[in-house]
């Protein structure tokens, strides 16, 4: 089925389901504070891969630093902020 995407755009805060996403819904993610996708596609300068059930991301808006060198080791993995969705 087509999506009209004239329609609306629905916000999506499920990640565990963004392979699932269609193209009128917009992925958020509460940890980095910026939408992440338009349907299960990232946004510009974002990227992000789902493993079992856990979304590492990494792009512009994802950085590390802004918090102490133990926490960053604990959030990041592969220099990918891991998210548990």
């Amino acid at each position: 089925k087509k999506i009209n995407i004239k329609n609306h755009y629905q916000l999506r805060y499920d990640l565990i389901n963004i392979n699932d996403y269609q193209k009128n819904e917009i992925g958020i993610c509460f940890e980095n504070t910026a939408a992440l996708s338009f349907g299960n596609k990232a946004v510009h300068m974002t990227n992000f891969e789902k493993k079992s059930s856990s979304l590492y991301l990494k792009g512009h808006s994802v950085m590390m630093g802004y918090i102490k060198k133990n926490q960053n080791e604990q959030a990041f993995k592969g220099n990918k902020l891991k998210v548990d969705v």
